[in-house]
């Protein structure tokens, strides 16, 4: 029989109206997936890998055969963009930089293949430049950092030669900027930070515009601009030697101010960005020399306070209050200087440490800041071995010893810090002699010597069990 199917004014054969239902159908069906995936990804977890990871599959498999339909579905490029980009999205979650990369670029190639000259259709593929970038800036190299400002200098230049751009476009090419100045402050060199600067002006520039009151990310974005100025500052005074320190310092209280109302507000997202913000500023007063302690005593407070007891179900949380306390263990010390018996330090360290053990009981050993762990337990065995020694090996055996079912015996960095405080105590009674044998001073120091010594070959145990030795 005769085909009874119409033509088309391109010569394909047209599609019945049964065809046409089912072709609606596949669509509809490969959007709601899309939806479905794109919701998921907003609370992805390491968790969720497989799932994801299937249903990209199933989109693929989808697409695949959405391709074949003669002729090609009217909203046939949209699906191929939403599913690459999507796709790209699930990658770059998950640590496939390359690949996430080289997905999103394939939706680009799609859009630009597609010769429409639509400003929404430019708009989507800076958007898919901007996605490029943050894929390759977070590759840990030079080549992908050089690679990720020429993504986002695309993005700029789409964005900055919009005839009409919207709130949207401006919000975009915001992105775009401060994504810039991150990656030359990641490349380092004096005159990449100096670039870095200029980068992230234009994005706080731009930011001006809005209404910060309308949405927290606002806030957010403008707060990060001016704290990445900041960092990019302390990297030029501590590495260059120029005088930014006031610049630095200026930058940080600039982002606080501009967090401030919505913190008020009781914003979560905004108290979040301020503790962050607090906690650089006070850090920074120590990496630009100490100046004023107090105040850096006063922020990292404010900070620990903002995070409240969110930290032992909050991973990043939980890295920002270890940093708060760092900060304001030093900064107590240098407000403090040697006042004798005073051992605030010691109780902040181990209140952070115990919050470290009830997280890492809650997700399991690992912890992103093993660094941080560190330095915190620095801070208390330090504390000690000034200002009560005979306390220093209970203080370490608490969080090393892993008799109890949560410890921190597993942390490498820690043990190095024990080892390290306790040799330096132990060189610090030696070099006394013997001048003073038969008295009650001598005596005292003999024992902590037997102390520090049981205390160092208990730990040297517990290494064993952990590390290679």
């Amino acid at each position: 029989m005769p085909d009874e199917r119409e033509e088309s004014e391109s010569g394909e054969p047209a599609q019945t109206g049964a065809e046409n239902t089912l072709t609606e159908q596949y669509q509809k069906a490969l959007a709601d997936k899309i939806i479905e995936v794109e919701a998921l990804l907003v609370e992805a977890s390491p968790a969720s890998l497989p799932l994801l990871a299937d249903k990209i599959a199933t989109l693929e498999t989808d697409l695949a055969a959405i391709r074949q339909l003669t002729p090609p579905p009217p909203r046939l490029r949209d699906l191929e963009v939403a599913v690459f980009t999507v796709k790209g999205h699930v990658e770059r979650n998950f640590g496939k930089f390359e690949a996430s990369e080289a997905t999103y670029g394939e939706a680009i190639r799609i859009l630009q293949a597609a010769g429409n000259d639509d400003e929404s259709v430019s708009q989507r593929i800076a958007n898919l430049w901007t996605c490029c970038g943050l894929s390759a800036l977070s590759e840990n190299s030079k080549e992908a950092r050089e690679r990720s400002i020429g993504h986002f200098d695309k993005a700029i230049s789409i964005r900055e030669n919009t005839p009409e751009p919207t709130l949207s476009d401006q919000w975009g090419l915001s992105a775009s900027w401060l994504n810039r100045g991150d990656a030359l402050s990641r490349l380092g060199g004096e005159e990449n930070l100096n670039l870095s600067l200029e980068a992230t002006g234009k994005a706080a520039e731009i930011l001006e515009s809005f209404n910060l009151d309308e949405n927290p990310a606002f806030r957010t974005r403008m707060a990060l601009a001016w704290m990445n100025r900041g960092a990019a500052y302390i990297d030029l005074t501590s590495e260059y030697g120029r005088p930014h320190q006031d610049d630095a310092i200026d930058a940080y209280q600039t982002a606080i101010e501009k967090l401030r109302p919505g913190a008020e507000k009781g914003i979560p997202e905004t108290e979040r960005i301020l503790a962050v913000a607090l906690t650089n500023l006070s850090r920074a007063r120590l990496q630009l020399g100490g100046h004023f302690p107090e105040a850096g005593v006063a922020e990292a407070r404010e900070a620990l306070t903002l995070v409240g007891e969110n930290e032992i179900a909050d991973l990043e949380l939980a890295n920002l209050g270890i940093t708060a306390r760092i900060s304001l263990c030093r900064s107590l010390e240098l407000l403090q200087g040697n006042t004798p018996g005073d051992l605030e330090v010691t109780d902040i360290a181990e209140e952070g440490l115990s919050i470290v053990m009830k997280v890492r009981k809650n997700i399991g050993r690992f912890f992103p800041g093993e660094a941080m762990l560190g330095e915190l337990m620095r801070c208390g065995a330090e504390a000690y071995l000034k200002h009560s020694p005979h306390f220093l090996a209970d203080y370490l055996m608490e969080f090393l010893s892993d008799e109890n079912e949560n410890h921190l015996a597993d942390v490498g960095a820690c043990h190095e810090v024990a080892v390290q405080v306790l040799w330096q105590g132990i060189s610090e009674l030696q070099e006394k002699g013997f001048q003073d044998i038969g008295t009650e001073a001598f005596e005292k120091r003999e024992a902590l010597l037997i102390s520090w010594h049981q205390c160092r070959e208990a730990l040297a145990e517990i290494r064993a069990r952990y590390f290679e030795i």
